[in-house]
């Protein structure tokens, strides 16, 4: 009997982790395809270049995440802010004029999403 319960809690701790697996880590506005091991991508986050000043200021702002890569991909940890708003602060830019990102990807464990600003 108590092979039988052993068995109906695993059958059931099985469905509920496939909510769980449901959840892909953090929200970004953008995402590229990982890489399995390593990926490494960079493109604007606007596309209305015509007569866009890049301006002489550049600041940036991170956001790191860890996550569980194999069963759930749930977040095990998460810090930064990666606005526009923080980026222009840090680089002391009132004006910004064009922005774009990056995204770090290492053994979908360490993703690092950046973000530049570019203004005046």
């Amino acid at each position: 009997m108590a092979w039988l319960r052993a068995l109906v809690l695993l059958v059931v701790a099985l469905f509920l982790g496939g909510c769980a697996s449901a959840y892909q880590g953090a929200q970004i506005p953008v995402m590229p395809p990982l890489g399995v091991l390593f990926g490494s991508h960079r493109a604007p986050l606007q596309t209305d270049f015509e007569a866009t000043p890049i301006g002489s200021k550049v600041g940036t702002a991170k956001t790191k995440l860890l996550r569980e890569p194999f069963y759930t991909r749930l977040p095990i940890a998460a810090w930064g802010n990666a606005s526009i708003e923080e980026a222009a602060k840090e680089g002391q830019i009132s004006t910004v004029t064009h922005v774009d990102y990056a995204i770090l990807n290492v053994l979908g464990i360490y993703i690092e999403f950046t973000v530049r600003a570019f203004g005046d």
